[in-house]
């Protein structure tokens, strides 16, 4: 729909829900008049730069995100929108224009630092790489460096260097860190699940249905989504596996295309989603608990405090919680702040959706 510049409605973008990166023949040749006209000549390419997707299942039917025309730049119509849509149009049209400007190119830099105080007999050395810009490339128009300084460019051979302070420090190998939702998103990406459109969506079902809570920017998973993870892995391999969900998104794409037909996809897809539904109410409770406990315990390095003994048992009463089969001392691992009280529940829940949903799901052949 665009905005209202003096008086008239002005697109500004493509559309924008989709992950390709194909930019048309005339939009690059808009990019090299923009070049041609607004920057010297050194920033021109001399063929322009064209960019393949590698994610899986990417919406190739339209282009890439982009500004409609080059000429409209961000500062032209700042006056215009809102601050924030602002930002968000200054940085679509500052990286599709970077995308046919040339590369960087930096000095790289090797610099040895050497102690002229033997010690030992042995004449210490420090080594540092560094490097500094020498043309901006496409870094004039998007840079993302919030730092472009560099006091070593300016060392010379032979300089001499004075220590100012020194510290020594111990370091220790880390686990690997949580994923933060920008890199949930990344690698969605690269397995082929989900579409840009279905991203945000995907991140905030599982905060509204309490899988995962976010602190320090990462995602931790609450009890109940551990639970439940564990549970729809064992009793549910087919349908809860990035493989499957890949593979809909190609049969989706399929249906899309007129390459299959979707009433009998669907009808050999609910035919046996009701068989595994039928086979999970009927799973006891025990069983379940006695697949999942393994993965919970070991997942969350539960040892029994008072034996240190690693034999224990979940269960569960008003919530979840190990039960050491040496000492019989309870451990409550409800230390997050959502608890799924009941994995007899979750057994139901999903029969009765199935059984509820069941006419709404089957349609007629004559559909």
């Amino acid at each position: 729909e665009g905005i209202d510049i003096n008086g008239k409605p002005q697109a500004l973008i493509t559309y924008m829900r989709t992950d390709s990166k194909n930019m048309s023949e005339q939009a690059i040749q808009n990019a090299i008049d923009f070049i041609k006209e607004h920057l010297p000549k050194e920033y021109l390419l001399e063929t322009p730069n064209l960019f393949k997707n590698k994610v899986n299942n990417a919406q190739e039917a339209h282009e890439c995100i982009r500004p409609i025309d080059f000429f409209i730049t961000p500062d032209t119509i700042k006056n215009n929108m809102t601050e924030d849509l602002w930002e968000l149009y200054n940085l679509i049209w500052s990286r599709s224009l970077a995308t046919q400007l040339p590369k960087a190119k930096y000095n790289q830099v090797n610099i040895i630092l050497v102690n002229n105080i033997k010690l030992k007999e042995h004449i210490h050395t420090v080594s540092l790489k560094t490097s500094f810009i020498v043309f901006d490339g496409f870094k004039r128009i998007y840079n993302i460096d919030t730092d472009n300084s560099n006091i070593l460019k300016d060392i010379i051979i032979g300089d001499e260097l004075e220590v100012i302070s020194k510290d020594l420090t111990e370091t220790t190998t880390k686990p690997p860190n949580r994923i933060s939702e920008a890199k949930l998103v990344s690698a969605m990406e690269n397995m082929g699940i989900g579409r840009p459109s279905t991203y945000g969506y995907i991140i905030e079902t599982l905060k509204k249905r309490n899988y995962i809570y976010i602190k320090n920017k990462v995602m931790i998973p609450t009890t109940k989504g551990i639970i439940t993870s564990y549970f729809l892995k064992h009793f549910v391999p087919d349908y809860i596996n990035c493989e499957f969900t890949s593979h809909m998104e190609n049969i989706l794409d399929e249906i899309a295309n007129g390459e299959n037909n979707y009433i009998e996809f669907l009808d050999n897809f609910i035919n046996k989603l009701s068989v595994t539904l039928n086979n999970i109410k009927n799973i006891p409770v025990a069983t379940v608990y006695k697949t999942i406990e393994n993965d919970i315990r070991d997942l969350l390095k539960i040892i029994c405090p008072e034996c240190k003994s690693n034999d224990i048992q979940l269960q569960s009463k008003f919530s979840f919680f190990f039960r050491c089969k040496n000492c019989n001392h309870v451990i409550n691992i409800d230390s997050e702040k959502y608890v799924f009280n009941n994995i007899q529940f979750l057994i139901n829940s999903l029969y009765k959706m199935m059984i509820n949903n069941e006419q709404k799901l089957y349609l007629p052949h004559n559909y």
